[in-house]
Order: structure tokens, then C-alpha cells, then sequence
């Protein structure tokens, strides 16, 4: 398509500036997209944990002697934590802890608050 209103040595600029536009809307476009899936990923496993604490209510619960800190349910688990929660059960407050370990495998482990001891 020629464009019979611009001179023809400006019709390539044109073309150019207005590529630049489309690529400019389509990488914004795509970051808005990344940041919603963000925080609707973000926000999946904490709807999924019903029953766990909000994470002011875990800090409350370990300040107060109800739990162990979360740092030391790493080392007796023996593998680096991917997920940690702070819930309640029957039995009381328990950490349900999703730890990677060392051979590569991704387990989940309930381990109890107070004790720091895994339950299974």
C-alpha cells in the first residue's frame, strides 16, 4: 500500500515509528499479563491451604513460643523449603512444608509446630 498523501521517503519512517508503536503495546501487553498470572499463582495456595494462618498470624505464633522457627524446619528436614504454612489441625498448630531434596524429588511433609518434629 503506498501512501499518495507522504512524500515517499517518509512512508518507510512511517512504517517504522508505527512498528515501534505495535511492539511498544505488545510488550506491555505481555508484562500486564505476566503480573496477573503472578498474583493469581501467588494467590492459589494460600485459597488452597484452608485452615493455615496469615503470614502476621505465623510470625504472632512463632514470637509466642506456639511454633518453631521456620528455619529450623529446614535443617531437620534435611533439603531446601519450597513452601511453608503455619496451619491448624486436631492435634494443633503444624508447619505443612513442601521441601526439595537432595536427590530431586519434591515432597511434602507435616511436621509439628512446637516440637519441630515431623509427623509424616
Amino acid at each position: 500500500m503506498r501512501l499518495t498523501f507522504v512524500h515517499s521517503t517518509y512512508t518507510g519512517m512511517l512504517l517504522i515509528l508505527a512498528t515501534m508503536h505495535l511492539v511498544k503495546i505488545i510488550f506491555a501487553a505481555t508484562l500486564l499479563a505476566q503480573a496477573g498470572a503472578l498474583v493469581l499463582w501467588d494467590a492459589a495456595p494460600a485459597a488452597a491451604q484452608a485452615g493455615c494462618l496469615s503470614q502476621s498470624a505465623q510470625r504472632q505464633a512463632v514470637r509466642s513460643g506456639q511454633a518453631v522457627r521456620p528455619g529450623q524446619i529446614g535443617r531437620k528436614l534435611g533439603g531446601k523449603v519450597l513452601r511453608l504454612n503455619l496451619c491448624e489441625g486436631s492435634g494443633g498448630l503444624t508447619w505443612r512444608v513442601t521441601v526439595l531434596q537432595g536427590d530431586g524429588r519434591v515432597v511434602d511433609r507435616e511436621v509439628d509446630a512446637r516440637s519441630g518434629q515431623p509427623i509424616r
